[in-house]
């Protein structure tokens, strides 16, 4: 990955998590998660050279459209309005024009790395049954990438502590992924994080 793709998706980081340091927290995990999903699958399917590196650091930049959702919305503390919640799935769009003012002010042009961090932002919501959004994508019309940003994404959300919502077991939040495998969810990606966290998560607390 070059230089200067690295100091885009750096920047886009360091403003997300200045703006809500919950976000901030939030991109780490979902990279670490995502690592291991990839880590994983490469062991079953061919992957690109490099795909699981990029992946790490490019999972980052996922929500960068928030920097564009207003305050009271983004840090507000409470369940969020049909209408805020309308907003609020706008930052999928305004994080791929975000995408593509760095694309233009970094000259980064085209390449694989590119187009791995446009659809990861770009389809990370979307749903294998074509429920998601913002373009009711379907199945293999979502990118690998973002498939698997998607569980981890989700994953991280439900385990972790918001004012409007309870905090969800990680059994739990596992339970609802497989649930939705093969529907919501690539359910490749769902097996490899509940492989990695019976074997290596689950392993460490029951020998603790």
């Amino acid at each position: 990955m070059t230089d200067v793709l690295l100091s885009a998706v750096g920047l886009t980081a360091d403003l997300t998590r200045a703006r809500d340091s919950d976000t901030g927290v939030h991109l780490d995990r979902v990279s670490g998660y995502a690592r291991v999903i990839a880590l994983d699958l490469a062991r079953a399917i061919s992957l690109p050279e490099g795909f699981v590196e990029d992946l790490t650091v490019l999972a980052s930049a996922h929500d960068v459209g928030k920097l564009a959702i207003p305050d009271h919305i983004l840090l507000k503390q409470g369940p969020l309005s049909p209408s805020e919640r309308t907003i609020m799935e706008g930052h999928v769009e305004s994080g791929v024009v975000v995408v593509e003012d760095l694309i233009r002010a970094f000259g980064l042009g085209d390449s694989p790395r590119v187009a791995m961090l446009r659809n990861i932002v770009r389809s990370h919501h979307e749903s294998l049954d074509g429920s998601g959004y913002p373009g009711r994508l379907r199945g293999d019309e979502i990118p690998l990438e973002a498939r698997i940003v998607a569980v981890a994404d989700v994953f991280d959300a439900l385990t972790t502590e918001r004012p409007y919502k309870r905090t969800w077991t990680p059994e739990a939040a596992l339970a609802f992924l497989v649930e939705h495998a093969g529907t919501r969810f690539d359910a490749r990606c769902v097996s490899a994080l509940e492989r990695y966290w019976r074997e290596e998560i689950g392993a460490g607390t029951r020998s603790s």
